[in-house]
Order: C-alpha cells, then sequence, then structure tokens
C-alpha cells in the first residue's frame, strides 16, 4: 500500500518544486485523498478484514509514513520524478529478467538515480563481497539503457527514515555518498560497478551451469536450511574438516 500511495502521490506531484509549493493543508488534503484511493481495492478485496476501525488504523499509519518521508524528500536537491514502477524485460549474461524499478528521479543536470522502496530493514552492506546477498538494485543499474548516477534504498519506517546507497558523487541524496574503500568498500564508484558486473556474472555463470553445492555464505543462512541438514551431511561436513585440522 505505501508502493501504491507514493506511486499515486509522485504521479500527481511530478517533481519536488510541486511538493514544495504546497501549503500544509494542501499537502494534508493531497496525502488522505491518496490513502483513501489506495484502500478502496483493499476493501474491497478484503471486506472481513477492512472494517471500519481497522480501515481508520490503516489510514493513521499510512498518512503519518507518508508525511514523515516527505519531509525527507522535501530536504533534497531539486529533482522530477521521470519513471513510476517501470517494468522491464532484459537480459544479463544470457539469463533474461523482467525488473521492476520502482522509481527512477532526474537532476537538473541530467543525472538519475534508482530508488528501491523498503518499509522494513535494508543496508548497502548485502551488494558487497565475492557473493552478494542481494544484487537487485545493483542489477537495475547494470542493466539500465542510460547510466545512473547512484542507487539507494529509501527507507519508509517510522524509526529512520532515510535513504542509504551509493553515489558517484556527493551531494545527490542526504546520507548517499560514493564509495570510501573502507569496509569491504571498493575505492570509487567505477570500481564498484565493474565489482557488480564481475560478481553478478560469476553468480549468473553458476545459476546457468547447475551449480548446487552445499556452502553456506554465512551461519545465518543455515536457519532456513536446518530440516535439510540430514539430506546436506552437514555435521558429517564439519567433522571431516575438523578431521583435516587436526592431520
Amino acid at each position: 500500500m505505501i508502493h501504491e500511495c507514493l506511486r499515486q502521490l509522485w504521479q500527481h506531484l511530478e517533481n519536488q518544486q510541486q511538493l514544495l509549493a504546497l501549503s500544509e493543508p494542501e499537502l494534508a488534503s493531497l496525502i488522505e485523498s491518496t490513502v483513501n484511493t489506495a484502500l478502496k481495492p483493499w476493501q474491497m478485496r478484503r471486506a472481513d478484514l477492512f472494517g471500519k476501525a481497522f480501515t481508520r488504523i490503516e489510514q493513521q499509519r499510512l498518512g503519518g509514513l507518508l508525511r514523515q518521508w516527505l519531509t525527507v524528500e522535501k530536504q533534497r536537491p531539486p529533482f522530477s520524478v521521470v519513471s513510476l514502477e517501470k517494468h522491464e524485460n532484459t537480459q544479463f549474461c544470457g539469463l533474461p529478467l523482467h525488473l521492476v524499478i520502482d522509481r527512477i528521479d532526474q537532476f537538473a543536470d541530467g543525472q538519475t538515480v534508482i530508488i528501491d522502496y523498503k518499509t522494513g530493514k535494508a543496508t548497502t552492506n548485502q551488494w558487497l563481497g565475492d557473493r552478494p546477498d542481494d544484487l537487485q538494485l545493483p542489477l537495475y543499474l547494470l542493466c539500465s539503457e542510460t547510466p545512473a548516477s547512484a542507487i539507494c534504498f529509501a527507507l519508509i519506517n517510522p524509526s529512520e527514515p532515510l535513504f542509504t546507497g551509493y553515489s558517484g558523487t556527493g551531494g545527490l541524496l542526504p546520507g548517499v555518498a560514493p564509495p570510501s574503500g573502507k569496509k569491504n568498500e571498493p575505492e570509487s564508484w567505477q570500481a564498484l560497478m565493474d565489482h557488480w558486473q564481475q560478481a553478478a556474472a560469476t553468480l549468473v555463470d553458476e545459476f546457468k551451469a547447475g551449480y548446487a553445492a552445499v556452502s553456506f555464505h554465512g551461519d545465518y543462512a543455515r536457519r532456513y536450511q536446518t530440516e535439510l541438514e540430514p539430506l546436506n551431511r552437514v555435521a558429517e561436513r564439519q567433522q571431516l574438516f575438523a578431521d583435516e585440522d587436526e592431520v
């Protein structure tokens, strides 16, 4: 519902200038009408859930999140929204992909930024390392017809609404900067894109080749595989490695 509310809002506003021109009562009215429009299909689809009380709670929740987030958007350099919920069929290293890009913004100098909405937690750490956990946004960038100058998550949650990501130059988005070479980061934007290209190509090649070795990327990944450990013979593998270390 947050995605749909933001799609409708920016379809109406089109750019930051229009947002800044609204008075507080006008903005409140726009948010209220947007939330009500976004809720209507759900009220029809799930009438058992969306009673009066629950609908009122959702109206308050969504309205609060939107007002809070638009305050963040007001603090950015001037921008226009050039694409919303863009569906694109493409391929990467021979692997067909269907991409759905939440939003693409453009600045006055022509630079663009790819934005992905998240209402929970998200971190750029999952884009780093030899086998990145989540290459969704880097793939958006690598497959984009027009080179983007930044990719970022828009974290829309009540605790700490903010942008987090990487950019080619500073100042495009609050809190988003070029890679610094620290904590496993490449030393430049170009080096970061080269890393994503190589890492993604390696993973695609493995996928196409049917590579499926039992190799946990981290201990946290094992929580999804607990019931399969007897089949994967994890305990036996660990004992084998322990015996080799003793030798």
